[in-house]
């Protein structure tokens, strides 16, 4: 039977790979970037690609570590706590962030463009999120002051 703790264990477990994939990715972007040009038979974008991927780590792992520190306080049923917006919304703007880089590659490759509407729209969802979690803490310390 599947239960919140073991959800809780797959995300946390799910996280942990990702952070790993990212770091291997800052070994390897070359070799991806390279491997996109080769692939694509159109002008070679290999310097704006590297640069863009590289600076989109930036976020990923600010977003990922984020990730991880909101999995452990909801482990530790540390649900609705300030805490949590400040990481839900650091993950927007981590999101907003990849958005504009992904923006700016769009002028080289049109797909590009995809990828900036997918991470705007997580930043837009994450955002929502952290508004009902703040409206949740209010209600919850309004109670908690209510005899």
């Amino acid at each position: 039977m599947w239960t919140k703790s073991k959800s809780i264990a797959l995300s946390s477990i799910l996280v942990k790979f990702v952070m790993i994939l990212l770091t291997i990715g800052a070994f390897i972007i070359p070799k991806i970037s390279e491997w996109y040009d080769k692939i694509s038979y159109r002008e070679s974008i290999f310097w704006p690609l590297t640069i863009i991927l590289y600076c989109t780590l930036v976020p990923a792992f600010i977003a990922i570590f984020s990730l991880n520190k909101l999995i452990t306080n909801i482990n530790k049923d540390n649900v609705f706590v300030d805490q949590n917006v400040k990481l839900i919304r650091i993950l927007s703007w981590c999101c907003f962030l990849a958005s504009l880089l992904f923006g700016i590659l769009g002028f080289y490759r049109f797909i590009a463009f995809l990828l900036c509407f997918a991470a705007a729209f997580f930043a837009i969802i994450l955002r929502v999120i952290k508004n009902v979690f703040e409206k949740a803490i209010t209600i919850r310390e309004e109670n908690d002051y209510t005899i």
